[in-house]
């Protein structure tokens, strides 16, 4: 199964690590229903006992494809 894809902006309250884990659970929970109960449970205590904002990121990356947004004027981020 593919990974359930999430665009965010990382300005703002976007980029807030536990904004990206709540938008991860809801986007496994459309993508799988109840059978990714187990995976989001799994995902945040994985980010829980991470130590660095780029740890927790990449927790989440496993379970989701993050797709950055791009700033106004069309530069990426």
């Amino acid at each position: 199964m593919d990974k359930p894809i999430m665009h965010i902006n990382l300005d703002g309250p976007q980029g807030n690590v536990f904004f990206i884990l709540g938008l991860a659970a809801v986007k496994l929970r459309i993508s799988g229903g109840d059978a990714n109960t187990h995976a989001i449970e799994e995902m945040r205590q994985r980010v829980f006992k991470c130590k660095t904002y780029e740890d927790a990121i990449g927790v989440i990356r496993e379970y989701v494809d993050i797709k950055l947004k791009k700033k106004k004027g069309g530069v990426p981020m």
